[in-house]
């Protein structure tokens, strides 16, 4: 079975920040707040994928289990202490733009696991 293409994923999260971030000509707000709602996304995915594929093979299934618990976990708690993060110091944030970049950010993991090429 091939490998989950974890860095396209972790690349087009990069992209759509970036890409959210250049919003920031049209409005300042709004175009942090999207680009925090990505960043939201991809900091916590990225810290889960280094945890889970930091080895090359788990030495069974428990471990494997284990190994995708503690990464499911880092991967929630740092979302919702980012969450924290960001209505705790940026005042001036807009929900939608945020929610709405964040919900675009996760999807690309849908797409990432239904490509069926991994070239």
């Amino acid at each position: 079975m091939a490998a989950l293409p974890v860095g396209r994923i972790l690349a087009a999260q990069l992209l759509l920040t970036l890409l959210c971030l250049a919003g920031i000509f049209y409005d300042r707000e709004i175009g942090l707040s999207a680009a925090a709602g990505g960043a939201l996304c991809l900091f916590p995915n990225a810290l889960a994928a280094i945890c889970l594929f930091r080895r090359k093979r788990a030495s069974g299934v428990r471990e494997e289990q284990r190994r995708m618990r503690y990464a499911w976990m880092l991967r929630w708690l740092g979302t919702l202490i980012g969450l924290g993060l960001i209505f705790g110091f940026y005042r001036e944030v807009q929900p939608l733009a945020l929610f709405a970049t964040y919900a675009a950010a996760q999807a690309t993991h849908l797409i990432g696991h239904l490509s069926l090429n991994d070239n």
